[in-house]
């Protein structure tokens, strides 16, 4: 996958927390998701979630340990 398509992320509070949106540049974006999607993230499977900032969709293709990885670029 390319690196352009992958975001850093940290986990709060067992949610999906990112120091800055990709899409408008908000800061300290709390993205609260079911678990059991983060998990089949994690496993390779593809997941869907809605930023709370702008309402735009992110495709989630896979989940490491540093990074989201997204089926579109989110870098700059």
């Amino acid at each position: 996958m390319d690196f352009s398509c992958s975001w850093p992320y940290d986990w709060m509070q067992g949610d999906l927390f990112f120091q800055d949106c990709p899409f408008c540049d908000e800061s300290s974006v709390l993205v609260v998701t079911e678990a059991e999607k983060m998990k089949l993230a994690r496993e390779g499977f593809k997941t869907h979630v809605v930023m709370p900032c702008c309402h735009e969709k992110l495709t989630i293709l896979q989940i490491d340990d540093d990074y989201v990885w997204a089926d579109r670029p989110l870098r700059k």
